[in-house]
């Protein structure tokens, strides 16, 4: 069995739109009977992979983010080899065809397409119609790898086309890659945490996920309002010189996140000590770090009032359904903290507790549940973790 981290968090948001569906409005979902306000697990990993302030999950020694691209061929690949004097016309083309393999496209390879690109720098010959998952250990790998191969073409051969297809294997395998590159995290910091597909499912280039996010649902009803705002115009005398509106929406959201801890060490190379730093920080990211659409307008920061920790091997739960029957509006985080004991109560008595839980919030019940495990401040959970 692995071991489990579940976070549990509440968090107020008030006044803000901070995740858009394509309609420009706040994105929603209907729970319980009720229409809810949503901000997606896509929206979150993204805020929280992206923070690069104090205690951020970019700055732990030794591990390097993710490149989420397509253009990272172009970009990472070929323009660095281009600029170490190596001939456009001859770049593409072997890049061209380390891309299509390890992409698993089913596009044909055209070499003297791919010289005739080079010579024009058509940037857009080698970008990708999806973005791809790379690290930095196997971007700097596939690099080197091309490097070998642009050394190995006769330059002085009558047919270019010939010269640069005699140096080009069959295929490139991605598993080769990932097992080539010797690193803690081949893949990138953010891989071994949210994982990434390749094409092919047998592939160990392929990254299962450690971190699962839960989509955040406000635990009442979808609240909505209109926002009339207008842009003053100084040299117009009445009125704005730009009038529109936004819709804005306030929340108490609950939100989990459960963490696969033998996964995620096993996606670092074995390193526990990295591992653990890693959940600590993220701990704090997910309860610090929100979305910033509308910055300048809402000002949308709020950190967690509420959060609880668990661990043990138990098949993780979500505590969301302690909220299928929304609470009412006008109730406060107290309210939705009750609903939560109450719950998870019954999920005790039913399946026994969680062997560890820790709780942290602004406004806890006096005195505090059982239930709820012990009581610590954010730093003293993150230290055992």
């Amino acid at each position: 069995m692995s071991t489990f981290i579940q976070i549990h968090t509440l968090t107020s948001h008030p006044a803000s739109l901070l995740n858009r569906g394509e309609e420009g409005f706040a994105k929603t979902m209907p729970f319980g009977g009720t229409t809810r306000t949503r901000i997606s697990s896509q929206c979150l990993k993204y805020n929280w992979r992206t923070y690069d302030g104090p205690g951020s999950i970019r700055d732990i020694d030794e591990t390097e983010m993710s490149v989420r691209s397509r253009q990272t061929f172009h970009r990472l690949i070929a323009e660095p080899l281009i600029e170490e004097g190596y001939a456009p016309e001859l770049v593409y083309p072997v890049v061209r065809k380390l891309q299509l393999n390890v992409t698993a496209s089913t596009d044909a390879f055209d070499v003297e397409e791919s010289i005739e690109a080079g010579a024009e720098r058509d940037a857009d010959h080698l970008k990708l119609g999806q973005v791809v998952v790379f690290g930095p250990p196997e971007i700097d790998f596939m690099r080197s790898l091309m490097r070998d191969q642009l050394d190995d073409i006769d330059t002085e051969a009558d047919e270019l086309a010939d010269a640069i297809s005699a140096v080009l294997p069959d295929s490139y395998e991605t598993d080769e890659i990932a097992e080539s590159v010797q690193a803690i995290a081949p893949a990138g910091l953010d891989a071994a945490m949210f994982g990434r597909m390749v094409t092919d499912d047998g592939s160990d280039a392929q990254v299962e996920a450690a971190v699962h996010v839960k989509h955040a649902l406000t635990v009442h009803p979808h609240q909505r309002e209109s926002d009339y705002f207008i842009a003053a115009d100084d040299f117009q005398e009445s009125g704005g010189g730009h009038l529109n509106s936004k819709s804005l929406t306030s929340g108490l959201y609950y939100t989990n996140v459960v963490v696969d801890v033998d996964g995620l060490v096993h996606n670092l190379g074995g390193r526990e000590d990295i591992a653990s730093e890693l959940i600590s920080r993220l701990l704090k990211v997910v309860t610090t770090v929100t979305p910033g659409a509308k910055k300048s307008s809402t000002a949308p920061y709020s950190h967690a009032e509420f959060v609880m920790v668990e661990r043990g091997e138990q098949q993780p739960r979500t505590l969301a359904n302690a909220f299928r029957d929304a609470i009412p509006s006008k109730d406060d985080v107290g309210a939705a903290q009750e609903r939560l004991h109450d719950y998870l109560t019954g999920l005790d008595e039913m399946y026994g507790p969680v062997a560890e839980r820790y709780v942290s919030g602004v406004d806890l019940p006096d005195p505090l549940p059982d239930t709820f495990g012990e009581k610590k401040s954010l730093s003293e959970i993150q230290a055992q973790l």
